[in-house]
């Protein structure tokens, strides 16, 4: 194992109830699977893992995506949650999420801009132009 390795924790996104099949269980009750509710519950836990790691001396950075897409939802943080079957349904789901739980460009163009400004804030030397080259460029070889 590397010593002291850099390590990134990303949140877990949100959840579409809308967009979620219905799912038949053995006993015949209909269950959706995952939640709008849950989706905030594990995103919540990784940022405290997050935390818990790095009052340990490790070098943590934590990658809030269920926070920046919640805000691409136009959520404020109060109320009820975009995405769940109590709240009205949120078109911007749409735009992000192809059956509620898989990513459209839009989310994953939100996860490449999260990571990256996490990734530089923590690590200014992660920046791609700072980056040591291992290998020469590809183009060099012509």
């Amino acid at each position: 194992m590397a010593h002291n390795p850099r390590i990134v924790i990303i949140t877990t996104p949100p959840i579409d109830e809308y967009q979620r099949p219905k799912e038949t269980r053995s006993d015949g009750r209909v269950d959706r699977g995952r939640s709008a509710e849950n989706a905030r519950a594990y995103a919540e836990a990784g940022k405290a893992v997050g935390e818990a790691l790095k009052a340990e001396g490790r070098q943590v950075v934590v990658c809030d995506l269920w926070s920046a897409l919640m805000a691409r939802a136009g959520w404020s943080g109060e109320g009820v949650l975009p995405g769940s079957l109590k709240a009205e349904k949120n078109p911007a789901f749409a735009e992000l999420l192809s059956d509620g739980l898989h990513f459209n460009p839009a989310a994953y163009r939100v996860l490449y801009d999260e990571l990256r400004q996490s990734l530089e804030h923590a690590w200014p030397d992660s920046h791609p132009e700072r980056l040591e080259k291992h290998f020469p460029d590809w183009d060099s070889w012509f």
